[in-house]
Formats: C-alpha cells, sequence, structure tokens
C-alpha cells in the first residue's frame, strides 16, 4: 500500500497530466473536499464535475508542491498554481468569467486526510482576492455576482427578511407591465407576493453575466400556483396549475445591495399558462 505521502503526490501529478479519472481515483467515494467561498464537494462525482470545470478554464494548469508535511494519515502541503486562463471560469457565486488570456500564480495550503490508501478528506486555502485581481475582476463586480447569489438563496429559501436586506432603502424596480415600484417594502413585497401565491416556487438560473456593479441573470421560474397572486396592478386568484417561464433579471448594485432592478419575463405565457387565457398558436 502506497504512504499518504505517495497517495497525494500520484493525485497532484495525475491533476497536472490532466488524467481526470486516475485523479479522481486518488480519492474514497464519499470524500469531502472543502475550497474557498463556501464550496463544499460531496462524493466522487462532484470532485469529478468541480475538476473539469477548472480544468476546463485553466488549460495548462499546474499545482507544485513547495513543502510538505505528513503527520501519520494527513499530508500538508505548501502549493502554488500556475495557469493561463483559457477558458469560461465558473466561479461559487455563479459568476462567469469568459477567458481573459491572463497568467495566474497563487500560492496556498492544501490539507489532506487519507483513510483506507484514499484521500476521504481535503481543505485547499488560498487567496480568492488575489486570484481575481490577476484576473482582473474588479470589487464591484464580485459584490454583484455575491448579491446576486444571496437573492437567489432567499427567493428558493422564501426568507422574506433575507430579500428585504438585500434591497436598498431607494431601490426602484421596474417590471413587465410598465409598472415602477420604489423602495425597500415595495420590491420586497413583489417578490414575496410570487412566493405567498406559488409556495413552491423556485428559480433556476440558467446564465449569468456581469459588467462592473451591473449583473444579469438569465432564470427559469417554477411554482405551483396554491394562492391568490396579489400585485400592485391586481390580484389573480388561486388556479392550481403550474407555471414555469424564463426571464431575465438585471440588478446595478452599491454597498452590498441592490440599487435598481429590472424584471423581464413573458406576461402572455403567465397567463395561458394559468389558463386565463387562450394559448396562442401560429397563423395559418
Amino acid at each position: 500500500m502506497h504512504t499518504p505521502r505517495e497517495v497525494v503526490r500520484r493525485a497532484y501529478a495525475a491533476l497536472n497530466d490532466r488524467e481526470l479519472e486516475a485523479f479522481i481515483d486518488c480519492y474514497t467515494d464519499d470524500c469531502v473536499c472543502v475550497w474557498p467561498a463556501g464550496i463544499t464537494l460531496h462524493g466522487r462525482a462532484e470532485l469529478r464535475a468541480h475538476s473539469e470545470r477548472l480544468l476546463s478554464a485553466y488549460s495548462d494548469s499546474r499545482l507544485t508542491v513547495e513543502s510538505e508535511r505528513a503527520e501519520g494519515e494527513t499530508v500538508i502541503c505548501q502549493v502554488l498554481r500556475e495557469a493561463t486562463h483559457s477558458g469560461e471560469l465558473v466561479l461559487a457565486t455563479g459568476e462567469r468569467i469568459p477567458a481573459t488570456g491572463r497568467r495566474i500564480r497563487v500560492p496556498g495550503v492544501e490539507i489532506n486526510s487519507l483513510h483506507d490508501g484514499r484521500i476521504a478528506r481535503s481543505w485547499t486555502y488560498f487567496d480568492r482576492h488575489e486570484l481575481l485581481g490577476q484576473l482582473g475582476v474588479t470589487g464591484a463586480q464580485t459584490g454583484a455576482a455575491e448579491l446576486a447569489r444571496r437573492f437567489v438563496a432567499a427567493f428558493n429559501n422564501h426568507d422574506e427578511p433575507a430579500l428585504r436586506a438585500l434591497n436598498g432603502p431607494d431601490v426602484i424596480l421596474s417590471t413587465p407591465g410598465d409598472l415602477v415600484l420604489r423602495g425597500r417594502e415595495a420590491a420586497t413585497d413583489y417578490a414575496t407576493a410570487w412566493l405567498d401565491a406559488f409556495p413552491d416556487a423556485r428559480i433556476t438560473v440558467a446564465n449569468q453575466l456581469l459588467d462592473g456593479p451591473y449583473v444579469v441573470q438569465l432564470f427559469t421560474f417554477e411554482g405551483t400556483h396554491r394562492s391568490a397572486l396579489r400585485l400592485p396592478v391586481g390580484s389573480i386568484p388561486a388556479t392550481n396549475r403550474e407555471l414555469r417561464g424564463r426571464g431575465i433579471q438585471v440588478f446595478r448594485v452599491a454597498q452590498g445591495m441592490a440599487v435598481e432592478a429590472h424584471l423581464y419575463y413573458d406576461q402572455l405565457q403567465v397567463l395561458s399558462q394559468l389558463g386565463l387565457m387562450p394559448a396562442l398558436t401560429a397563423a395559418n
């Protein structure tokens, strides 16, 4: 059986050689891997998907062990990551950073705990701000991405206090129907109206773009219309029908809060799926 040092070295060598299956084989089936930004990977499948995203973003990535210490089944490594950002990088916030062609060089520390000759737990540490700085990503962009991530989480958790905290006191929200809502309470009430009407409401972000303090999300809304949908323009009694539709939301962020928001979705599609108007058909 290989020593813990040898297993960790074998894992790093496989990663540098882009031999993904050999890399994954160094981990237990139920491994848990912790990364910065609150990322926790459970099991080989999640580790494989995460590693594939990184290898796609960095075509020539290389990890060098600069120092190493082993204590029993635990191996602690001081490492240096070097790579060229040649593909789209998806951050934990959901932010998608197109290839910049920039070269990164980021030091870090990795702690690997082994069980039965494989890595069972690992903790990866590096300075995310340094990495984002080397990629040319601004603080405004990361702030916008973080707000967007927190908004989606708060909406899907039906967490009204969290939604309220994300809206600036003087936020301006524009929605379909040429509706403009002003202020934290009005913007929060608009979101909670949908949550009250659709108790299983959930949005899934398909794509996200950033430009300074602006973040744009393409999302899909899904839910069942169980209670009246009470909007400023009127109320729609419960239909008990399922609704699934795409939309776009745009946030402008300042000081960690939304100061401007724009929501776009197809009102005719909503009404048709709720059975409130005939479905549209192509003309002969």
